[in-house]
């Protein structure tokens, strides 16, 4: 069954009153011709004079009915030909659609009800139609449609679907077209309007054309409608504008590539960030490595330097003995010149292990300024990757409503970066640090170094010097005061010694703890990305 019925329009024909006061009229004549002819054959019932009497009474009466009836008949027939000109006039204004035409008098007897009878149904009729025309003018102002008549002709343009269409002049200009003709210009162009009016069936359906604004992608809904007696008055096209709907829909789609390739770009700096930061907990593993290493090498320097200050002094005390026995001065000569020897190796020693530490705070120095290079890189990459991450999250934000999960991710990662960058900054502060002790541990190396040199000259002057005690066993208590004096300043070298190997130990100790520091940083950073691939992970899914 058809959705639609439209009540068609009745005309109306003018009353032909004329003709109808004209067949009363002969109505009239004709009752008075039987009249007449019932009073002559009345009297020729009748004899003589009676009967001559009744022919002209016969006579005058039927003229004077005659005359009555015709007299009476014109009279009505001008006052009720009065009337329906009147009437006629006003069905003529509502018949071209004023309802608001004056209405004639009311008019007495018959005539008169079926006046008053035409003005109850015309008054129904203005509601209907009033009804109509307010829910189309309704549906023209809300959505964009068109009518047309049983041949497809155009009868009805809304002013939404005007506007769209970019048409010069007014609606009415158009309606007799095709709407081949009214769309695209062409009137031998069929659309699938024509199959709802020929096939009387309802399509749906999508469509374009150029209009107001460049083309318009459109959504329409043909649907045929029927009068009141089921016969086909036309056709009902609604459209829908769906050009920003498919606008929005091409964006999206864009930025959604667009988003899939900032994410595989993120997969790859993710990829580089992991990859450096086990670089750098190598690194970190080694130097933590050389850092115990050192360790042990200074607490061995320690134990030797603490001998050698025992032995210095056990010499000072043999020089004074020497001074206070000088029988007893070769004696304390030789074992003096053993000692020596032993003091001559254990600063050779004590040589080797200050060099060989200081080869190890260079390589150590050499290794922080490589991890520093490497830090500098992964500052590089959070901040590469927070900028990714920022303009993900602008990306989804202009997709609107569909592009919320992708904000919220893209906002996740850029927390992480920034998360990354502090990390980062901490290792960096903590190599720092290192760099900073490992520098001062090379400065008291060397310090170091250069005492044992100055302590290695001594012992050899030492042992010449006892050489010659035990040459010359008998000599002077001035020499052996000398001796005193150089074991007291040697004594006075092991001290500062002693402090510069407390000092390099004590960097040793904050280098291994800054080191245990940047390894838990590094192991925190490798975590981090591998966070960070999950929810790159889920932005790409």
């Amino acid at each position: 069954m058809p959705m639609f019925r439209w009540g068609s329009v009745v005309s109306f024909k003018p009353i032909q009153v004329e003709n109808v006061m004209k067949t009363k009229l002969m109505t009239g004549v004709v009752v008075c011709a039987v009249l007449g002819a019932l009073a002559v054959y009345g009297a020729s019932m009748l004899g003589g004079e009676q009967k001559s009497i009744m022919h002209l009474t016969a006579i005058l009466v039927f003229a004077v009915v005659l005359l009555g009836g015709v007299f009476a008949v014109r009279i009505s027939t001008r006052s009720v030909a009065s009337g329906s000109d009147s009437i006629v006039s006003y069905l003529k204004g509502v018949a071209e659609g004023d309802f608001n035409a004056n209405r004639p008098e009311s008019f007495g007897g018959e005539f008169g009800k079926v006046n008053e009878q035409l003005y109850v149904t015309l008054d129904l009729l203005k509601k209907r139609i009033g009804f109509a025309e307010g829910v189309l003018n309704a549906i023209a102002e809300a959505y964009p449609f068109m009518t047309c008549d049983a041949e497809a002709k155009v009868n009805f343009v809304g002013n939404r679907l005007f506007k769209i269409s970019g048409k010069e002049g007014k609606p009415e200009d158009y309606y007799g077209l095709t709407t081949g003709g009214y769309v695209y210009g062409d009137n031998s162009r069929k659309t699938r309007t024509d199959r709802v009016v020929n096939e009387g069936i309802r399509i749906e359906g999508e469509t374009s054309f150029e209009g107001d604004g460049g083309l318009h992608e459109l959504q329409f809904s043909g649907e045929p409608f029927y009068d009141l007696d089921d016969e086909l008055c036309g056709a009902l096209t609604i459209y829908f504008d769906l050009t920003e709907v498919k606008q929005h829909q091409r964006e999206i789609q864009e930025n959604s590539v667009r988003v899939a390739n900032v994410a595989v770009e993120i997969v790859d700096i993710t990829g580089q960030v992991n990859s450096a930061a086990e670089v750098i907990a190598s690194q970190i593993d080694e130097a933590a490595k050389g850092a115990a290493l050192q360790s042990d090498r200074i607490t061995e320097t320690a134990s030797a330097m603490e001998e050698m200050n025992s032995t210095t002094l056990e010499v000072a005390r043999n020089a004074v003995d020497a001074a206070d026995n000088a029988t007893s001065a070769a004696d304390n000569a030789d074992e003096g010149q053993n000692e020596g020897r032993r003091l001559i190796e254990s600063i050779e020693a004590m040589n080797k292990h200050a060099v060989n530490l200081g080869t190890f705070m260079s390589e150590l120095g050499e290794q922080t300024d490589s991890v520093g290079s490497v830090i500098t890189v992964i500052q590089d990459i959070a901040d590469q990757t927070n900028l990714l991450a920022l303009n993900a999250a602008i990306e989804a934000a202009r997709a609107g409503e569909a592009g919320r999960g992708f904000a919220v991710v893209a906002d996740e990662v850029r927390k992480l970066a920034e998360k990354t960058m502090t990390a980062t900054d901490e290792v960096g502060k903590a190599i720092k640090a290192i760099q900073d002790g490992a520098q001062r541990s090379i400065q008291g190396v060397k310090l170091a170094s250069e005492a044992v040199e100055q302590s290695t000259e001594i012992a050899h002057s030492s042992g010449q010097t006892l050489e010659r005690i035990s040459e010359i066993v008998n000599g002077t208590s001035e020499q052996v005061q000398s001796i005193a004096t150089a074991a007291e300043q040697q004594s006075a070298t092991s001290e500062e010694i002693n402090r510069a190997v407390d000092d390099i130990n004590s960097i040793a100790s904050r280098t291994a703890q800054g080191m245990h520091a940047a390894n838990e940083a590094s192991i925190e950073l490798v975590r981090m990305s591998d966070e960070l691939k999950h929810y790159i992970k889920q932005l790409s899914s």
